[in-house]
């Protein structure tokens, strides 16, 4: 597909009052002076697809400004070009406009922010409309790839190589391992998953092998220096046997002492069961009693109960209905609020009046549908008769709600003065209850408990002689004995924890030949993997080779490496530029300029597009690579105050226009 720029135009464009280039030829030459608008051009163009200027930037100042560096306001700023795809003409339009409103009792409209509009083949398309049909012609990353010799040389490395990559699919896996037999066996392991997935998994299968390598020495150590001395076994076993020998004596001897102490004691266990038994009885009878002086004092205070009864009821049911009377209180207190409320809505939407129509608007204030000069007057009538009705409906919704609320209210006054009457008249009746009960007289409680009490004293008497026969024994002092039994005790681990260092020593020696044999298989199996990594890079480095140079020759100038050899003899991916065997960053404007043509060359026949390049400070080289583009030489000429167009013959002064600086 062939692009080419039939005719362009630029109106009020970053200073540019109004130029157009019409009948554009294959080559244009373009000079001027620094300042004069040659990058403005080229900002221009972009910014009528992209919305960026040559810089990538879509923030930078559209507007042409003043003198005193201000932007004239009420202009629109319009960029507009014909482009001719394969034949096929197009017209493609970017204006931006200011907005200006006239606000209800205001003499001047006010600024109020910027809008954007679109056209293809003049008709007015949205935002995501005309960028489809940009995207349709030409994406904007490949754009720049096309049309400005130095954009991809600005890519990152990365970036650069996969593009190339996509260029050449001639080289298989299968012709690089057939180029040597120490390729076999990467091959067999990567035609069943990808490269980049097991360079990765030997790369995280290395690291951590190192990593757990790296930590088995300073184990190894840690673990010898917590290994415990030798001890004399023979000796420590003969003293535990010692001393344990020593403790059944010890504890025997505490035996005998306490053995009459028991006996003693069993003999008071016997009397104190005889003891606590009798006080139960006593605590049994002395229940009885109290059971009987309950009843009888039930049995007197029958009627004053009955009458408290009462009363505790009505005072419950006062207590119940004053709840419900808060309730009904508050509700009506929030009824009464909503109620003014409604009150206010409906007099704030009362007041309110249709929006003013004035003779300047172009458009209906209400669904912005722009005036038929004609139908005007009849889509305002339209507009002032819906806006009535609208009001009317409003006001009807809020005085339908205010009288459901008012209702409502009403229902809860009758509530509350039933509910306040209710519990004037159980007060009344606990005033009479409270009466009879002070007027009902307190009965004598008479009963006859002699009997229990005789029971009593006997039980207390029988408990007082068994008290006496009790004695209590003195409890042996055995403190020396148990001393002399802790000491021993204290001995006996001790030689114990002598013994069990044995076993902490053996099973250190266990974990230091482990951590040891450890080591040894760690270091065989990082450089088995070390050696599968070096043969992954050397196949990857052989197929990019290949690659390198299929890449190579469809370039006429410039030069592709692919590897970057390091010092410690390996190698790591890598796209450099060159041209004539000198890197990019090295080489002069001018050969920068011959290489990124050459590049775009090859990219346009690779993607089958020829876009119109840009070829900014052209005058930095003499001559340029042929190309199948259409090209566009901004050349700086201190010779040009004003935009000169080389060869473009009989530019008027209206088509060439002026600049506004």
């Amino acid at each position: 597909m062939k692009i080419k720029i039939l005719s362009f135009k630029l109106v009020n464009f970053k200073g540019i009052k109004n130029l157009k280039i019409n009948d554009m030829p294959k080559v244009l030459n373009i000079r001027g002076q620094n300042g004069s608008g040659k990058t403005t051009l080229m900002d221009g163009f972009l910014w009528l697809f992209f919305g960026k200027d040559s810089s990538g930037r879509s923030d930078f100042n559209v507007k042409t400004l003043d003198e005193n560096g201000n932007a004239i306001p009420k202009i629109d700023h319009e960029v507009y070009a014909v482009i001719n795809t394969d034949g096929m003409e197009t017209s493609f339009k970017r204006v931006l406009r200011e907005k200006w409103v006239k606000k209800r009792g205001e003499e001047h409209p006010e600024f109020s922010g910027h809008e954007t509009l679109y056209f293809v083949n003049e008709v007015p398309l949205s935002m995501a409309e005309y960028k489809a049909k940009v995207d349709a012609m030409i994406q904007e990353d490949l754009f720049k790839l096309l049309t400005n010799p130095l954009y991809f040389a600005s890519l990152k490395w990365d970036k650069q190589r996969e593009i190339l990559f996509q260029m050449t699919n001639t080289v298989t896996d299968k012709q690089v391992a057939d180029t040597s037999d120490k390729f076999t066996k990467v091959y067999n392991i990567i035609s069943s998953k990808p490269l980049h997935e097991f360079k990765r998994e030997l790369a995280s299968k290395i690291s951590h092998l190192k990593e757990t390598a790296k930590e088995l020495p300073s184990r190894i150590d840690e673990a010898n220096r917590n290994m415990p001395e030798m001890p004399d076994v023979e000796t420590a076993k003969t003293t535990i046997e010692h001393l344990e020998k020593k403790l059944s004596d010890i504890e025997l001897s505490i035996k005998d002492k306490f053995a009459a102490y028991n006996q003693k004691n069993e003999a008071n266990k016997e009397k104190m069961e005889e003891i606590n038994s009798l006080h139960l009885k006593i605590r049994n009878i002395e229940s009885e009693i109290e059971e009987m002086k309950f009843q009888k004092q039930k049995e007197s205070a029958s009627e004053k109960r009955v009458l408290q009864s009462k009363i505790d009821e009505l005072q419950g049911r006062v207590i119940s209905k004053n709840q419900l009377i808060q309730q009904l209180q508050d509700d009506i207190k929030n009824v009464d609020s909503e109620l003014t409320s409604l009150r206010e809505n409906w007099q704030s939407e009362n007041e309110k009046q249709p929006p003013e129509v004035t003779d300047d608007m172009t458009s209906c204030p209400a669904c912005n549908r722009e005036f038929d000069p004609e139908k005007k007057q009849e889509i305002i009538e339209e507009f002032h008769s819906n806006w009535n009705k609208s009001k009317a409906r409003k006001l009807e919704e809020i005085n339908s709600r205010g009288v459901g609320v008012k209702e409502r209210k009403t229902s809860m006054q009758n509530q509350l003065s039933a509910l306040e009457f209710e519990v004037k008249e159980m007060k009344g009746q606990i005033d009479v209850a409270k009466e009879d009960q002070d007027k009902t007289p307190e009965k004598q409680v008479q009963f006859d408990d002699s009997k229990q009490r005789e029971e009593i004293s006997t039980l207390k008497a029988q408990i007082a002689e068994l008290e006496k026969q009790m004695s209590i024994p003195e409890q042996p002092n055995d403190s020396e004995l148990q001393k002399q039994k802790s000491d021993i005790l204290s001995k006996i681990d001790v030689e114990k924890n002598k013994l069990g260092h044995v076993d902490t020593i053996d099973r250190i020696k266990v974990r230091i030949k482990e951590l040891l044999e450890s080591e040894k298989k760690y270091a065989v199996e990082i450089a088995e993997l070390e050696r599968m990594e070096f043969a992954v890079k050397n196949f990857e480095k052989a197929k990019v080779e290949m690659i390198e140079k299929d890449i190579n020759e469809m370039f006429k100038y410039v030069h592709f490496n692919m590897f970057k050899q390091l010092i410690n003899g390996g190698f790591e991916p890598t796209c450099e530029i060159t041209c004539d065997g000198t890197p990019w960053h090295d080489l002069n404007a001018a050969k920068k300029l011959w290489s990124g043509i050459d590049i775009i060359n090859t990219l346009s026949d690779y993607y089958d597009i020829y876009a119109p390049v840009w070829i900014d400070n052209r005058e930095s080289v003499t001559e340029i690579p042929e190309t199948k583009s259409q090209v566009i030489n901004l050349y700086v000429d201190p010779e040009y105050k004003e935009l000169y167009f080389e060869n473009k013959k009989n530019v008027s002064d209206s088509e060439q226009g002026q600049l506004g600086f």
